[in-house]
């Protein structure tokens, strides 16, 4: 009787090459981890509702994985970027790199497609992307709307407190359409504002139209905040503004 020579396949080593598995092993389905690394490696990488669900996982659980199985045991390159859903885009950064490329190239040539559009044609591309669309405004104002939208999908949408401020000078200007906006915040001009930071004493001036920081005129606080500590920071929090009016309301 001829005996039959198995393959058994081991874990390769450096220096060594890993035997070939048999043809039935690669019919043996990808264990969870091996399947998340294979989503983050498309080339439109995974969000993590999209992991979670092709997994069967709670979001923690994905986040963990990645964490800890991929970056820190196997030592992978995971780098993360928000999108509009807030989900997350997770992916290699080349792979990153090209999806926004794609995504910017579509979203200008959707947006130009919509110069040569009629009133209901914008309607039936309001419907396709975003659902039922507005009735009663006009072809052009449809329009702007429309590539306003587009983009938040791509980019995402305006902070609640830059949708606040808006609100803000919305109803000023329908009140007084002569109304000149307030670029410090509302604060009393000539107030000085002073904050510690690493055993510095920082003071900021409020002017008609902005902020003065050590002679140089600043448009917002956040501008003054950066210049301090060197990193992005909400200028209103760092001044501790926004506890005030929280500590008010």
């Amino acid at each position: 009787m001829t005996k039959q020579k198995k393959t058994i396949a081991k874990p390769g080593r450096a220096g060594t090459k890993a035997c070939k598995q048999p043809a039935e092993a690669a019919a043996v389905p990808k264990t969870k981890l091996g399947q998340l690394e294979g989503m983050l490696r498309r080339t439109e990488g995974a969000t993590i509702a999209q992991i979670a669900k092709a997994l069967d996982w709670q979001l923690h659980s994905v986040r963990g994985a990645i964490s800890g199985s991929l970056k820190k045991k196997q030592g992978l390159t995971v780098v993360a970027e928000k999108v509009a859903d807030g989900n997350g885009f997770i992916g290699s950064p080349a792979d990153r790199s090209a999806m926004r490329s794609d995504r910017e190239q579509t979203l200008e040539a959707e947006i130009a497609r919509l110069n040569g559009l009629g009133l209901q044609e914008l309607r039936q591309v309001w419907r396709q992307r975003l659902g039922p669309p507005p009735q009663h405004i006009s072809t052009e104002l449809t329009r702007r709307r429309l590539a306003y939208e587009l983009q938040v999908k791509v980019y995402g949408s305006l902070k609640p407190e830059t949708r606040r401020r808006l609100k803000q000078f919305y109803k000023a200007f329908k009140a007084d359409p002569h109304h000149t906006p307030s670029f410090n915040l509302g604060l009393k001009p000539g107030l000085v504002l002073t904050r510690d930071w690493n055993g510095t004493k920082h003071r900021v001036t409020v002017q008609e139209t902005g902020f003065e920081y050590r002679g140089e005129p600043y448009g917002s606080l956040s501008q003054v905040a950066r210049r301090i500590t060197g990193s992005r920071w909400s200028g209103p929090a760092f001044f501790g503004l926004k506890r005030q009016r929280e500590a008010k309301a």
